[in-house]
């Protein structure tokens, strides 16, 4: 299994409105705005595959194998070809920002792995952290691991 992590946290104490997560490894990440306090962004690029998941409140934020009682905020069915938002909310992202995923109302908890695409984007929002998720890679037409770039905001 190949797993690379390449973390960032930007942070601001000037109370700036509008805030960037810097993309990992100088390429075109996902982005935010509209933060109403001071705050700091995590992102991370890696490969998700079955029975792995992420949790959001991570520094860094990087995949680990599902255990019982661990609480991911996002998983890979380790059962099901399903990717997963636990106890929290996940949309299909409209408008890849912070703003853009707190003011999304299509709501579910889950994805067909068949059905995820390259460049799709998808916002898991928990009770404490609001996650943007853009899928770079997919490997053929058996997923068997999905490429990923995460971004993590505090929720407002």
């Amino acid at each position: 299994m190949k797993v690379t992590v390449t973390a960032t946290a930007t942070a601001s104490a000037e109370g700036d409105s509008a805030e960037t997560a810097p993309a990992p490894s100088g390429k075109a990440g996902p982005s935010g705005t509209g933060s109403p306090s001071p705050s700091s962004a995590e992102s991370a690029e890696f490969d998700l595959v079955q029975g792995y998941g992420f949790d959001l409140d991570a520094s860094p934020i990087r995949p680990a194998k599902l255990e019982a009682g661990k609480g991911y905020d996002f998983y890979w069915s380790d059962d099901q070809a399903v990717l997963v938002a636990r106890d929290g909310q996940m949309i299909d992202a409209g408008e890849s920002t912070l703003k853009g995923c707190l003011g999304s109302t299509r709501y579910s908890m889950f994805l067909d792995t068949y059905a995820v695409a390259v460049g799709q984007t998808v916002c898991v929002i928990t009770g404490s952290r609001v996650g943007l998720i853009e899928f770079t890679k997919i490997d053929a037409a058996e997923p068997t691991y999905i490429s990923m770039k995460v971004t993590a905001w505090p929720k407002p």
